[in-house]
């Protein structure tokens, strides 16, 4: 069976999602603002063969942190008008497949958010605005995990 096509309306929640995860796609901008200060700041570590200049290691990342950023960002915007060729956990019928397609463009977005929040905080960090360690970014993970779980507990329950 071809799956009927669909347009999904945005709610209050999901512009909310959006306007934030797109807040947290410009904060990894940050990096590239404050790029001459981070350097200065940046210690030498002792290595086994001499000293390694933190800047030149953590350079490409203030670089590619934005790109990939940007590219899930706008992927995933791009994916949300395609809620027909998702792969779903259960069986799309013309009964059911208005809500599984709301549930799972909700779903994306909120794996958008997650995912640009989690890089957000990333590019805060590295400027010193945010001081929190790197392990927080499996706080994020753990958030997308709990999320998809929830989604697909909704989704074989409106079946």
């Amino acid at each position: 069976m071809k799956r009927p096509k669909l347009k999904i309306k945005r709610d209050g929640w999901d512009c909310g999602m959006e306007t934030v995860s797109l807040f947290a796609t410009m904060a990894t901008l940050l990096p590239l603002w404050y790029a001459s200060r981070i350097a200065q700041e940046l210690p030498l570590l002792p290595y086994r063969f001499g000293m390694i200049d933190m800047s030149a290691i953590l350079s490409p990342v203030i670089w590619f942190l934005p790109f990939i950023t940007f590219s899930i960002y706008f992927g995933l915007t791009w994916l949300e008008h395609y809620p027909h060729v998702y792969n779903y956990p259960v069986t799309i019928t013309s009964q059911n497949y208005e809500i599984q397609y709301k549930l799972g463009v909700k779903l994306l977005r909120c794996t958008k958010l997650f995912v640009t929040m989690m890089f957000g905080c990333m590019a805060l960090t590295i400027t010193g605005i945010l001081p929190m360690p790197y392990a927080f970014s499996f706080i994020f993970l753990f958030l997308i995990l709990v999320f998809s779980i929830l989604f697909m507990v909704k989704m074989y329950r409106n079946r």
